[in-house]
């Protein structure tokens, strides 16, 4: 009985020595895989923007050849609308050969990944900052933006978004030059892939925003979808959204003014607007209701581009406009008739009229300058006299829709 209880306690002892040997031999030749937290970034993450980096690839170049290696590029447009999408099953594309983005760091960026194109427009009268963002990461995959060579091949890094874990990545990028960009998201390291929520938009703010004397002078301000705000007398708006087959109408009163925007509140003071010339957008704030609207700001017009005649203190005395650049000036004296001036610069509030080079009956006139918020015309002859005339009234065309 002796015997068999040190041989049982043998047997054990045994399989307990092989079993610690077998879990050693199995550690030394699979050790542990790293982890996307054991990825040592900081915990504020790595973001770059390099707003040197500048691309080659443009419309005319991409028709040639719209491909770089292997593989297509899927075409997208900010402001589209949200993506959904999957690196698995997409293989590896970009790693640590291609340089650019990934060459100064540790990993080699085998993950699977997903790679898109996006053109940018040209518009000189906005700044615009594109911004990309993925969330809703299933794994640890980063976020970078690349310029394009004139063969649509990876040239420069342009942007970085890199955190640990499932934490959103996100880049802006203000000032895009006009051409071809490519977003690509990658795995940090082989077997690595995520499905994401990918959102692709952009903000502008003018490049060229009015003055604030300048903003005095707006009488209209057009709109995308076809929305106008247009002052029609004193402080009084009106703002009107042309829809399929429809018209909506909405009154409003100025409130005030500042170095940038112009405050309207609505008649039925629940609603407001604020037309931002800074931000480049006629917002609107339904108070009844909690809806916002915003929209993009094309253009606008000055109160001096609907003039169609000045009537002066004596009312014999008058400015008519009729085109683009010609005024007729009576003076009131019928000797004289009526004198031709020509439109040589306007602001906001200000008009400057000039005699044409071979001008006749001009009284010796040279220039009238008109300045609306002062409700005078300043007058200089030849030889540098001067004179003034009051202005009484100003009439202004109608208004046309759209």
């Amino acid at each position: 009985m002796s015997n068999l209880k040190l041989n049982i306690a043998a047997i054990i002892f045994a399989i307990f020595a092989l079993t610690s040997c077998q879990k050693e031999t199995m550690s030394e030749l699979n050790p542990t895989t790293e982890t996307t937290t054991q990825r040592n970034i900081p915990t504020e993450g790595i973001h770059i923007y390099n707003a040197a980096a500048k691309t080659s690839a443009t419309t005319r170049t991409r028709r040639n050849q719209a491909t770089s290696r292997e593989r297509n590029f899927t075409m997208i447009s900010a402001d589209a609308g949200p993506i959904f999408d999957d690196t698995h099953g997409e293989g590896n594309f970009i790693d640590k050969t291609w340089g650019a983005c990934l060459a100064d760091y540790a990993w080699d960026f085998k993950g699977e990944d997903n790679v898109y194109i996006f053109e940018v427009k040209n518009q000189p009268e906005a700044l615009v900052t594109h911004h990309v963002t993925i969330s809703d990461l299933t794994d640890d995959v980063d976020l970078f933006v690349y310029t394009l060579d004139e063969n649509s091949v990876i040239r420069d890094c342009k942007a970085i978004s890199m955190n640990g874990g499932t934490t959103a990545e996100s880049v802006d990028m203000q000032g895009l030059e006009a051409g071809f960009y490519i977003i690509v998201v990658d795995g940090w390291t082989a077997g690595v892939t995520s499905s994401y929520n990918m959102e692709f938009y952009t903000s502008a703010v003018s490049a060229n925003p009015p003055s604030a004397f300048e903003i005095n002078g707006i009488r209209r301000v057009n709109c995308f979808g076809n929305v106008t705000a247009e002052n029609l007398v004193d402080n009084l708006w009106k703002i009107t959204t042309y829809g399929n087959g429809y018209v909506t109408i909405d009154t409003y009163v100025e409130l005030g003014r500042d170095e940038w925007s112009i405050y309207l509140e609505g008649t039925n003071q629940e609603t407001t607007a604020q037309i931002d010339f800074y931000q480049n957008l006629l917002t609107v704030n339904y108070g009844n209701t909690g809806g916002i609207s915003a929209t993009e700001i094309l253009d606008y017009q000055y109160v001096t581009d609907f003039i169609s005649s000045i009537l002066f203190g004596n009312e014999q005395v008058n400015l008519t406009k009729i085109n683009d650049t010609d005024w007729l000036y009576d003076s009131g004296i019928p000797h004289f008739g009526t004198i031709l001036l020509k439109e040589i610069n306007k602001d906001g509030t200000t008009i400057e009229l000039a005699i044409p080079e071979f001008g006749a009956n001009t009284m010796g006139l040279e220039k009238m300058t008109l300045n609306l918020a002062k409700k005078e015309a300043t007058m200089t002859f030849e030889g540098g006299g001067e004179g003034l005339n009051i202005i009484s009234e100003v009439q202004y065309y109608q208004l046309s829709n759209g």
